[in-house]
């Protein structure tokens, strides 16, 4: 938006276009507004280059008289910061927010490829302010010029690439204990799509990649005397940076953020703090590496698609080597992120990079890219491992805290008191800091693992959380957590998993020995689950998991050798642990085990059995999709990283799986 003649002149030279009127006239926002210099809206198209992957298309716009929202940023939305009512003091004031793509999907399916505006009369219902500038136009609620009273009325109109019936309601609902995790996840993706009008015609790389310079514009030089050397920001300053990039949130929100981001709790956030929340964490990389494979031939599931899997590796391959040495430089893998249409930093790319060349000499030939796409499968397992680094880095941390052995402390003699308060008071330090409620929640967890070097998604930690307090339901209580710290070092999942495969059930051993769509198997399969007894929506408690084992298999000892601790780990391994609920999904868990013994993926055998029309595993596909837990505004920023599933909330429509289900199934 301009409103002076010097901003008119930046934005053409940085190749905008002005927003049209019929005619072909520039639309003026200040139109019969008397003693007004022109406000014009200008845009700028995708084919005029710069900023590659990184800034992605406008899929929506809304006017609000608000200029701080948070709800707003919480959907998504950025604000452009200038009112369309600027210079005159009648009216209220008007902002226009913007959406971007947050997906491959939204991209193809919901870009804005034009923008028009209508003038008029709007009271008059036969006045041409209300007829569309063309076929498929879509109004955007508001008028932009309510600054007078005898000023003409506007109207925006966008054309998505795809035609819409109506204006699409991208905003929704979030439940209040996830409001602040949506909160997070927006202003980090916009962020990570900033691209500064400086910066526009950057590179063909991909647009900017130190995000750094975003930080440094706004930090205070820690020494007066070198003004170049590292700052940080305060309170203040963090608003004023996420403002620059269309984040204008409520000062409460801005300082959970800002507590939130700052791991050291000390009232100041770092470079390094800023750099790390918005880079990408080893989950993220997972899902990128994913993204890759399916690319080049997707996950196959059928007899015979991995042929034509490694047909079409071999074939996209060859296109992304342009010297034809048989080996992917940098820059050709650059070439190839980008082709999947996802935005990395370097140091993100050269993480990556190490995925897809596994013996490290620096160079990724055709066999070794070829073996890890086709050896790319479920990410649960890799998920798991790091949760399980970061719990015993958690453990050794405590130790590491203790000031001295007690008498009075625990059968272990470990102090885990010295951990625990010093979380407390990290808890409550810092900006942001709230009083202790007296137990440990995501954040505080989730802070304490990333001081120690692991920086874990939001399904990680709450992974994490299951490991440290089983039936806590989320919240880590102080006996807990000493529970947690004086327990022996987790055994390896393969022992755990044979401590719980030698079963007395003639019943399992027989069915782990057959194919899934075993009859046999599939009774099983129900008289297991109908034992442990699951609740409605087909979840059940550690606790109730761990009885229900040695119940049914008839090895209460054996089943006794487990701590919830490592019963969780398992479960987690195998896929079974929804972090949704802090609860284990007892089907998943057993088609886990036996997927495990096999050495078959349990998404392929779910496949096969929905291929061979066997309804009883078909909701257990869709739930297996599920089971990892993912917020709707991941879904809105997949191509930039904040990742999800389909999106759907199992909460408010009740059970895969009920009892009468289980019946009609044996």
């Amino acid at each position: 938006m301009s409103t002076s003649e010097m901003e008119e002149s930046r934005l053409q030279n940085d190749g905008y276009e002005k927003v049209l009127s019929r005619g072909d006239i520039p639309a003026n926002l200040n139109e019969g507004v008397m003693l007004s210099s022109p406000i014009l809206l200008w845009y700028r198209r995708r084919s005029h280059g710069g900023s590659g992957v990184r800034l992605k298309p406008i899929v929506d716009i809304v006017i609000s008289e608000k200029l701080v929202d948070s709800a707003l940023v919480i959907a998504g939305y950025t604000c452009l910061n200038k009112s369309t009512n600027k210079g005159n003091v009648v009216g209220k004031s008007q902002y226009i927010w913007i959406r971007r793509a947050g997906t491959s999907d939204e991209e193809e399916r919901d870009a804005i490829v034009d923008i028009a505006v209508t003038h008029g009369n709007a009271k008059n219902l036969s006045n041409a302010i209300h007829k569309p500038p063309g076929r498929g136009f879509i109004h955007v609620t508001g008028d932009l010029n309510r600054r007078a009273l005898f000023a003409v009325n506007i109207y925006l109109w966008f054309r998505p690439i795809t035609p819409r019936s109506a204006e699409k309601d991208w905003r929704y609902g979030v439940p209040e204990d996830e409001r602040n995790y949506e909160l997070e996840c927006s202003a980090r993706r916009a962020i990570r799509q900033f691209v500064s009008p400086a910066d526009l015609n950057f590179s063909p790389r991909g647009g900017p990649t130190d995000f750094a310079v975003l930080f440094n514009r706004h930090a205070t030089a820690s020494s007066k005397v070198n003004a170049s050397k590292v700052g940080t920001l305060s309170v203040t300053q963090f608003r004023n940076l996420l403002k620059e990039v269309g984040l204008n949130i409520d000062t409460p929100d801005t300082k959970h953020l800002m507590h939130r981001v700052d791991v050291n709790n000390k009232g100041k956030l770092s470079r390094e703090e800023f750099l790390s929340f918005v880079q990408l964490n080893d989950d993220e990389l997972d899902e990128v590496a994913v993204k890759i494979k399916d690319f080049f031939g997707g996950a196959g599931g059928k007899k015979g698609s991995e042929k034509k899997m490694i047909k079409t590796i071999k074939m996209r391959f060859k296109r992304l080597d342009d010297d034809g040495d048989g080996v992917l430089d940098i820059e050709e893998f650059r070439k190839m992120v980008q082709m999947v249409g996802i935005f990395l930093t370097e140091p993100e790319l050269m993480r990556l990079r190490k995925v897809f060349d596994p013996n490290g000499d620096g160079m990724i030939g055709r066999d070794e890219f070829e073996s890890v796409v086709l050896s790319m499968s479920d990410t649960t397992k890799r998920q798991s491992i790091r949760v399980g680094d970061a719990t015993q880095a958690l453990r050794n941390y405590v130790l590491q805290c203790q000031r001295e052995v007690r008498k009075k402390q625990n059968k272990d003699k470990v102090d885990s008191e010295s951990a625990w308060l010093d979380l407390e008071r990290k808890h409550t330090r810092g900006i942001g800091g709230m009083p202790f409620p007296g137990w440990l929640d995501l954040e505080d967890v989730a802070q304490a693992v990333e001081r120690l070097g692991y920086r874990l998604s939001q399904p990680e930690t709450r992974m994490l959380i299951m490991r440290v307090a089983p039936d806590g339901a989320g919240r880590v209580s102080r006996e807990d957590f000493h529970t947690f710290a004086t327990e022996p070092k987790p055994r390896p999942i393969g022992e755990l998993i044979s401590i719980i495969g030698r079963s007395d059930d003639a019943l399992l051993r027989e069915a782990m020995n057959t194919k899934l769509k075993n009859e046999k198997f599939k009774k099983f399969i129900n008289r297991a689950v109908a034992a442990i007894g699951p609740d409605d929506i087909g979840l059940v408690t550690v606790d109730g998991l761990a009885n229900g084992l040695s119940t049914f298999f008839n090895y209460r000892d054996r089943a006794g050798q487990l701590t919830d601790g490592e019963l969780v780990s398992v479960a987690q391994y195998v896929g079974a642990a929804d972090g949704r609920f802090f609860m284990i999904d007892p089907r998943l868990f057993l088609l886990g085990l036996r997927a495990d013994c096999t050495g078959d993926n349990l998404e392929d055998m779910l496949k096969e059995c929905e291929e061979n029309g066997e309804d009883i595993y078909s909701e257990l596909l869709k739930d297996k999709r599920k089971s990892r837990f993912r917020s709707k505004s991941e879904v809105d920023s997949d191509d930039d990283l904040q990742f999800d599933s389909d999106g759907e909330n199992e909460d408010s429509d009740g059970s895969e799986y009920t009892n009468e289900e289980y019946e009609e199934e044996d």
